[in-house]
């Protein structure tokens, strides 16, 4: 992927963005915003990612429990034959949301609702890496740590969102001692666009409902 290109995606983004978020003002008394109507939610997100200082393709699905922990599955590829450490990479691993439950139950959710959504959508990820290069294979894959949010583009939890995150990588190799860290060849930033949509997997109590 070019770099025009990645910057025509990050202004379409912006572009897309700015007449939803006026939307999203909005929300409901309770500042749930649908996020209590089911368990657990999957999101899909594509975009773009400057991986090792190039422009990459960046993919990502999430699975999450409560929107507070979950699963999350990631694919980078900057279609370089060069081996590196962010080059053709899949992540996986846990993601973690510590502000939504905590804000709910003191009442912090107040609005305007891309506000709280924005906020809630802080997200911690630790997870291994797996790629074609050595120190990022099966036998002895690289560790990734990273930091996200997202903003949204309704005034519900279920609908568009636009991510943006960031990840550092360590190869099997750095967690060693191998070789010194060098951040600025193992990090990885992308921003996204990606749609959030909820599901009942009955993991509370398979005879709970909504109570209106």
């Amino acid at each position: 992927m070019k770099p025009s290109r990645l910057v025509a995606l990050a202004a379409c983004v912006a572009a897309l963005a700015t007449p939803c978020v006026a939307a999203a003002a909005g929300g409901d008394p309770d500042g749930v915003y649908h996020r209590l109507r089911s368990d657990s939610a999957v999101q899909l997100d594509l975009g773009a990612a400057v991986a090792d200082g190039h422009p990459a393709l960046h993919s990502r699905i999430t699975l999450r429990y409560l929107q507070t922990a979950g699963l999350f599955f990631a694919y980078n590829d900057d279609f370089r034959s060069e081996l590196t450490a962010a080059s053709r990479a899949v992540d996986a691993g846990v993601e973690l949301r510590p502000l939504f439950l905590p804000r709910t139950s003191y009442d912090l959710q107040r609005g305007p609702a891309w506000l709280d959504l924005l906020v809630d959508s802080v997200a911690l990820r630790v997870g291994a890496v797996f790629g074609r290069q050595p120190g990022f294979d099966l036998r002895a894959p690289g560790l990734s740590l990273g930091l996200g949010f997202a903003l949204p583009l309704t005034s519900s939890a279920s609908g568009p969102w636009i991510d943006a995150s960031g990840s550092l990588r360590l190869s099997h190799a750095h967690l060693s001692g191998a070789e010194d860290v060098v951040l600025a060849r193992d990090t990885v930033f992308a921003l996204s666009l990606g749609w959030q949509g909820f599901l009942d997997a009955g993991l509370v109590d398979a005879g709970d409902g909504l109570v209106r």
